[in-house]
């Protein structure tokens, strides 16, 4: 990898940990005034202690700590769902209401102007409408559906968090290996699947929901991250692909140390994902977030499956996985639209790390792909990704579940409400009045599009974004809100409490990046960095609610575990 995207890059993460620091202290007064200081400090040390429960569990063997992580996700999102009677709201309520007349073979609904505006909610609908035709209209049939999908998270975060720490088979780079070619440990594998949608107002510094608001999504607006591929340069001087004469004693046992810290990060991320608050709180939510995820995730680590196939020559292999890898980043997608910062992850990756000087495979004398293969991967991503859209927009439209392609037709008002300095760019009632007042088209595109030049000309467009990052990323958790939970209100900030230092200590774990010798991030862990990177760039211009954090959640903890992993074998 170039120098200086490691630098960039660490440099990113820096910004981006300060800005959650900044924010979560600036905001952390806000939980004491609200259960008094006894809840949040016994809230924050439940965080630490808990963590420290976390670190040592991943010291256990991965067929064990994996599978458990599966099990706890399942359990506590089980046991959230039977005891908090969660009712949907906003979008929520909109959505299920119309899966409910789609399940009994109305599509009247999916004609109504929310739909019209945002048509991109509709594959999403009909997923629910298919599950209530499969096991009946009860709301709690989304909820366990909810359950089963962030049961599997963990396994797709031990396989991210464990590839990333550069062990496995994904993201492009060779096993380790001891000398004698035999692989320091084993490979990781993971997938995806299953969730539903939103909006939000921001009321007194809290952006609580809004019924009948809408929430377009960063469809659009974000570019900026990258599925990695290439040499590990964390692995130029341990035992990668030792073999033979030459090989040191030392080389076989860093090889192994390597495999070894890979292992933990792995089961880390896996077990942060299986007992992190926010995730826990909105799985009685009707949300698309949770199936999003587990899609896109999985689709990157398939794609780093595909960069791995091919620089070992078996460009076949390589053809397939960029199929999978495409198919699951279109349906993540199609379920929430955000695949467009995947996508744009995927191919910057390749690309970034096609100039790598290339290795021997495992079978002597044939070298693997350079740039032009990746070239080619990438390319082939992009038309499975953007074909297996195209073509799902075009048989709903044929079949008349919809008048118009699917896609958000509105496109300008998600920059209208994340430049508004007032609500620290989240939704504003008056801009959506004075929008949305007039006739679409021209005109309102031409009104929308002279409200950002002004908003971006107006002074301290940089305190502004800094004040947002910082809200963004450090404002206490809304997951009560959206699912309905009011427990007495120490119980609450105790809750909070929780979550906040969870996250930070999480977002510290990004900080080892920086201090290597060398600022060498790594291929395998830069892909999740860009992607964590741009999708918190979009939303400097584009509106924010506290839950959008919810997307970048996986990358960050499987970024925090290897951080920590890093600091412990320093």
């Amino acid at each position: 990898m170039k120098r200086w995207a490691d630098r960039l890059i660490v440099a990113g993460l820096a910004a981006f940990g300060l800005a959650a620091i900044v924010g979560t202290v600036r905001h952390f007064g806000g939980i004491v005034a609200l259960g008094g200081a006894a809840p949040a400090a016994g809230g924050a040390a439940a965080a630490g202690a808990g963590f420290w429960l976390i670190w040592r569990m991943s010291r256990l063997p991965a067929r064990f700590v994996v599978p458990a992580a599966m099990l706890i996700a399942f359990g506590l999102r089980a046991v959230w769902i039977a005891t908090v009677p969660t009712a949907p709201v906003s979008d929520f309520r909109t959505m299920a209401e119309a899966a409910r007349a789609v399940a009994g073979g109305d599509v009247g609904p999916l004609r109504s102007e929310y739909f019209q505006l945002w048509t991109y909610q509709v594959p999403f609908v009909l997923g629910e409408a298919a599950l209530f035709r499969l096991f009946g209209p009860d709301l709690a049939v989304l909820k366990w559906a909810n359950a089963v999908v962030l049961a599997l998270l963990p396994a797709v975060g031990y396989a991210l968090g464990r590839s990333a720490a550069g062990g496995g088979r994904s993201f492009g780079a060779g096993q380790t290996r001891r000398a004698g070619g035999a692989p320091a440990g084993p490979p990781a594998d993971g997938t995806a699947e299953a969730g539903a949608p939103e909006p939000g107002s921001r009321d007194g510094g809290v952006d609580a929901p809004e019924v009948g608001r809408t929430d377009p999504g960063p469809r659009h607006g974000a570019v900026g991250a990258a599925a990695a591929g290439g040499t590990d340069p964390g692995l130029r001087h341990s035992a990668v692909g030792a073999a033979g004469a030459g090989a040191t004693e030392a080389e076989p046992r860093d090889g192994a140390a390597e495999a070894e810290a890979a292992e933990t990060a792995g089961k880390l991320a896996a077990l942060l994902l299986a007992v992190y608050p926010s995730t826990v709180m909105m799985a009685s939510v009707l949300t698309n977030q949770h199936l999003a995820a587990l899609l896109a995730y999985g689709g990157l680590f398939v794609w780093g499956r595909a960069l791995r196939r091919l620089s070992g020559g078996k460009g076949g292999r390589a053809l397939m996985l960029t199929g999978a890898a495409g198919a699951l980043l279109a349906a993540g997608d199609l379920v929430r639209p955000i695949g467009i910062v995947f996508v744009s992850a995927a191919v910057t990756g390749a690309l970034l790390f096609a100039g790598e000087r290339p290795r021997l495979s495992g079978k002597e004398g044939r070298a693997r792909f350079g740039f032009f293969g990746r070239l080619g991967l990438a390319l082939g991503l992009v038309a499975v990704f953007f074909a297996g859209r195209t073509a799902v927009s075009v048989v709903l439209v044929t079949t008349g579940v919809t008048d118009r392609p699917l896609g958000n037709h509105e496109p300008l008002w998600k920059f209208v409400a994340g430049l508004n300095r007032e609500t620290i760019g989240h939704f504003s009632r008056a801009d959506y009045e004075a929008v949305m007042g007039l006739p679409a088209g021209e005109a309102r595109s031409a009104f929308e599009r002279a409200l950002i030049a002004e908003r971006l000309r107006a002074p301290g467009l940089g305190a502004f974004f800094m004040e947002k990052a910082a809200y963004l990323w450090g404002f206490p958790d809304q997951a009560p809100i959206w699912s309905g939970w009011a427990p007495p209100k120490p119980v609450l900030a105790a809750a909070l409490a929780f979550e906040r230092v969870l996250f930070l200590l999480a977002a510290l774990g990004l900080a080892a990046f920086g201090r290597l010798r060398r600022p060498e991030i790594g291929p395998k862990a830069a892909v999740l960095a860009l992607f964590l990177l741009g999708y918190a760039a979009a939303h400097l211009v584009i509106e924010i609610q506290v839950r959008y954090r919810y997307d970048a959640l996986p990358a960050l903890l499987a970024l925090g575990a290897v951080g920590w992993t890093k600091r412990r074998r320093k």
